[in-house]
């Protein structure tokens, strides 16, 4: 699509923080949907890598096909739980 992911995730952030700050020091976590249609791994790759350095897990999956949905659906109610 030629966007760049990484610059989309931290726009997010930046906005989130200045829009909403309470909600800025919340935990995060992010979600790489329709990974069953990705072809080049490379920017899930690096967008990966730049959410973990800030400490933001990552899961993959596809609402298509349900990949990896039972475990994010685990690992966000272990969170949720803790919480």
């Amino acid at each position: 699509t030629g966007r760049d992911p990484v610059a989309d995730v931290d726009t997010i952030r930046r906005e989130l923080e200045a829009y909403l700050p309470e909600f800025a020091g919340r935990p995060q976590v992010a979600i790489a949907n329709k990974i069953d249609v990705v072809t080049d791994t490379a920017d899930v790759e690096r967008l990966e890598a730049h959410l973990e350095a800030l400490g933001i897990p990552v899961w993959r999956t596809s609402a298509a096909s349900g990949a990896g949905l039972d475990a994010l659906l685990e690992a966000l109610w272990v969170r949720v739980q803790v919480q």
